[in-house]
């Protein structure tokens, strides 16, 4: 029996700071900002759109 590569997706790690903490969310190209956005507010612990940006 042959085994097939494991279809992997390539994800890009974004380094996310706020008020001197830094965390690393891994996403998919198309990912929308949405979603980023609120998985870095619930890390970082903040209310739904409570002055967190992205830098690029």
């Amino acid at each position: 029996m042959s085994q097939e590569p494991e279809d992997v997706k390539p994800k890009l790690n974004l380094n996310i700071t706020y008020e001197g903490n830094q965390i690393t969310v891994k996403v998919k190209a198309n990912t929308k900002f949405a979603k980023i956005f609120t998985a870095a507010e619930q890390r970082f612990g903040k209310d739904a759109g409570k002055n967190l940006q992205i830098r690029v």
